[in-house]
């Protein structure tokens, strides 16, 4: 990804957790996980996970299951909405379609 670029890319998922949504962006080479309010960012995915977590063994996995949904999920621009997690949800959906 260029970095350079005006409006960078990011990648963005989310994947059901405990009946809510944990949601997961990368911008700048920087990990960001977010479950309803409580946030947590780190240059590592799986560290970001076990801190927002309280939960190292766990967020291997969960580390695992979502950089799976990124790879399925397209890239979307740093001026997207990140609060609703709707531009993710409509690409999974759109994803899914194909």
């Amino acid at each position: 990804m260029d970095k350079t670029a005006k409006g960078s890319m990011m990648q963005k998922a989310g994947i059901d957790y405990h009946g809510g949504e944990l949601q997961v962006w990368e911008q700048e080479d920087v990990w960001t996980v977010r479950l309803g309010e409580l946030e947590a960012s780190s240059r590592y995915l799986d560290l970001a996970l076990a801190e927002l977590l309280d939960d190292a063994e766990g967020a291997h996995k969960l580390a695992a299951r979502l950089l799976m949904e990124l790879i399925t999920t397209p890239a979307v621009t740093a001026t997207s909405d990140l609060a609703g997690g709707v531009a993710a949800s409509e690409a999974r959906g759109e994803v899914a379609r194909s």
